[in-house]
This record gives C-alpha cells, sequence and structure tokens, in this order.
C-alpha cells in the first residue's frame, strides 16, 4: 500500500543498475510481447 508518488520511476545520471528496472519476466511489467 503506497502511493503513487513511490511507484513513479526514478531515474539517475550513470544508473548502473538501469538494465535491471525493466522487469520482462513477470506478464505484468512486461513492456515487449512473449514471442
Amino acid at each position: 500500500m503506497v502511493t503513487k508518488f513511490w511507484k513513479r520511476p526514478k531515474y539517475y545520471v550513470d544508473d548502473p543498475y538501469a538494465p535491471y528496472h525493466t522487469r520482462e519476466e513477470f506478464f505484468i511489467t512486461r513492456k515487449k510481447p512473449r514471442c
């Protein structure tokens, strides 16, 4: 139970963890369609 403020993505300069923020393995958070 959190507000929209905490669900919003946060962007940082030179973030080493940026590739890990997309969660393609889960159905709900998937951006690309499954082949």
